[in-house]
């Protein structure tokens, strides 16, 4: 249990002094620092002195409370304090030291932390190692290495994991010689520390930790190969989406889709059938990641498979694929059970942002649940063409106030790259003068952001030529017979005839040629 996990019932250990234990925790103190050490939140330098001082109290509770709470709030000047707090006759005092060090973060620290690695109380020199793999100062490293050897197994792999925080590449060699270690869980750190540091010299025996008798050090040795491994590991990862072990076949599917070698995808296919959720899903993931349209049938397939976590991965994997032939199951999808399986379709449909998914998308805008309906509007946007962009504008009237400003905020990060003119509409405007009176505050603060969006774009071409100031008027409401849109593409509906070239660019630079300059 975590020295945090009991803030005010601590109990000194048998390395606790007599003396100390003489005090009880009912001790009456004017000072309760327990109730600040549940919650962060700021203090005046008042306040820090007084918690400062409560660190001399003669009531243990207190000394440990305050600790924690200077931890808590990382209050680097009590560092001083808490560092001679190391040496507290009550270990869990000591032990709250410690760990408000390594919380605080402060180099200052290190050396203090360093003795307190060879303190006789083992659960000290655990917190001690903790503390200075997060501060991650490269002094430490030494120290740290000889830690590995301790008595103590905890502190061993505590070490370990600290060395891969601190980062430093003088730590490789006695990291790679740590993977040899008699204890599997040294073992495991030692490998996932030498991922974080990155150093492919420790590729050859990474690969050869894949073999550890132990599943955790071969899953910890996988992930590290998906780090640092490159293609050289792939072979050994794909033969260990076969281990008996699902720890170690989720970490080396994750492994490959982060290498992302295409050489891995028959395999991974494979695995999209694995025993375990979490095999399949970890497996469609890293298909997503590889992004091969030769598994779309197969992630297809797996948008039918009896776990709602996996079939929700396969859709997520679908969409950065991008492959059209995935339209259809996607949009089946959009009625699936769970909101975050509709969600994924959704986003996958906008990521692949075929056309044919525009109907389903805009039913999508009246699901029960709000995310999906946002996620919806939002791949209307990145398919969006303007017919589509004017029926979410309509459809936005059936949302709440929030959701109606995330779909004009779509529709105006769409304009750019779509170049249709629908801010100017009336609904637009009607949506957000509607939006005004609502009581979500956020929500009028979008609404009447637009609002001065569509004023400054109206004021940017009051010096417009006669033919931009014509669309204007007609995109405003001013000629219910004329398509605006028809316009822009130059082409007159009543006679079916193409305007010249130049007086399409004329209009098209006339109404968009300051966009970046009214946002």
């Amino acid at each position: 249990m975590s020295s945090r996990d009991h803030l005010i019932n601590a109990t000194c250990t048998t390395d606790d002094m007599g003396k100390d234990k003489d005090v009880q925790s009912t001790t009456p103190f004017s000072f309760t620092p327990t109730l600040i050490a549940k919650k962060s939140f700021r203090m005046n330098k008042l306040q820090i002195i007084k918690h400062v001082r409560a660190l001399k109290s003669k009531n243990r509770d207190i000394r440990k409370a305050a600790a924690e709470t200077l931890g808590t709030i990382i209050e680097a000047s009590a560092v001083p304090a808490l560092v001679q707090m190391l040496e507290d006759t009550c270990t869990d005092v000591s032990n709250a030291a410690a760990e408000a060090l390594g919380q605080i973060g402060h180099p200052s620290a290190v050396p203090a932390l360093i003795l307190a690695m060879k303190a006789k109380q083992k659960h000290l020199r655990r917190f001690a190692a903790e503390a200075l793999g997060k501060i991650g100062h490269a002094s430490a490293v030494p120290d740290l290495i000889l830690a590995m050897k301790d008595n103590d197994e905890y502190v061993c792999w505590i070490a370990a994991g600290a060395l891969g925080r601190v980062g430093d590449a003088s730590a490789v060699p006695a990291l790679i010689l740590a993977l040899k270690d008699k204890h599997e869980y040294v073992r495991g750190k030692a490998a996932e520390a030498l991922g974080k540091i990155g150093d492919a010299s420790a590729v050859p025996t990474l690969i050869q930790a894949m073999d550890d008798a132990h599943g955790y050090a071969r899953g910890q040795a996988a992930t590290a190969l998906g780090k640092i491994g490159g293609e050289h590991a792939v072979p050994t990862l794909i033969l260990a989406l076969k281990d008996g072990q699902k720890y170690v076949r989720v970490n080396a599917a994750g492994a490959l889709g982060q290498i992302g070698d295409p050489s891995a995808v028959p395999a991974l296919i494979v695995a999209l059938k694995d025993e375990e959720k979490d095999g399949r899903a970890f497996a469609a993931d890293a298909l997503g990641k590889i992004c091969d349209a030769s598994a779309v049938p197969a992630l297809i397939l797996t948008l039918k498979d009896k776990d709602e976590y996996v079939r929700t991965v396969a859709a997520g994997a679908l969409g950065k694929i991008g492959d059209a032939s995935a339209v259809p199951a996607l949009i089946l999808a959009l009625k699936g059970e769970t909101e975050h399986l509709r969600a994924y379709a959704a986003d996958a449909l906008g990521k692949i942002g075929d056309a044919s998914a525009v109907p389903a998308l805009i039913l999508t805008l009246k699901d029960k649940d709000e995310y999906v309906r946002t996620v919806a509007a939002q791949s209307l946007g990145k398919i969006g063409d303007s017919h589509t962009l004017l029926r979410k504008i309509l459809a936005a009237s059936q949302m709440s106030p929030q959701e109606r400003i995330e779909v004009l905020n779509t529709l105006r990060a769409v304009q750019d790259t779509k170049g249709t003119f629908l801010y100017a509409f009336p609904e637009t405007r009607r949506l957000c003068h509607t939006v005004l009176d609502e009581d979500d505050a956020e929500a009028r603060a979008g609404a009447q952001t637009i609002l001065n969006w569509l004023d400054l774009v109206r004021a940017s071409h009051r010096e417009a030529s006669s033919d931009t100031r014509e669309l204007l008027h007609v995109a405003e409401g001013g000629d219910a017979g004329v398509n605006p849109e028809t316009l822009l593409r130059g082409t007159n509906e009543q006679t079916n005839n193409v305007e010249p070239v130049s007086k399409r660019r004329t209009l098209w630079e006339g109404l968009f040629g300051k966009r970046k300059d009214v946002i």
